[in-house]
């Protein structure tokens, strides 16, 4: 008789514990707030577009040398992909921070996360190194 009750014990703490863990994994695999999908978004979009034009400026670049970027679309296209990317990621910055604050763990608020500072610093290191 006593092994059957500790047995009971065991196996209900047991399938309590396993049941938190599963949701735990359910909620870090699909957002439950519009904030943090908003957020992820927002930063996936600026990732495209900078890349798209950095991809633009590229060959605008390797076929006309520094003239082909200098006074024309493409450097515009640069300028503003950068400054428009730079604020919608500082957007989905302060999404994501506050998703975060509410208690959302997703793996994709990294991108938020890491999108705003990487575009920071590009942008400030670009200017102090490369565009003068």
């Amino acid at each position: 008789m006593p092994l059957e009750g500790s047995a009971k014990e065991v196996s209900s703490v047991t399938s309590g514990s396993v049941s938190s863990q599963n949701r735990i994994r359910a909620s870090a695999a699909h957002p439950s707030s519009l904030l943090a999908r908003s957020a992820v978004g927002i930063a996936a979009a600026v990732a495209v577009l900078v890349v798209l034009s950095g991809a633009i400026f590229a060959v605008a670049y390797a076929s006309g040398g520094s003239s082909a970027i200098s006074d024309n679309w493409v450097g515009f296209l640069g300028a503003v992909a950068l400054i428009g990317g730079l604020l919608a990621s500082l957007l989905a910055f302060v999404l994501a921070i506050t998703a975060r604050v509410k208690q959302e763990h997703w793996k994709w608020l990294r991108l938020p996360l890491a999108m705003f500072p990487a575009l920071l610093v590009f942008v400030a290191l670009g200017e102090v190194f490369w565009w003068q």
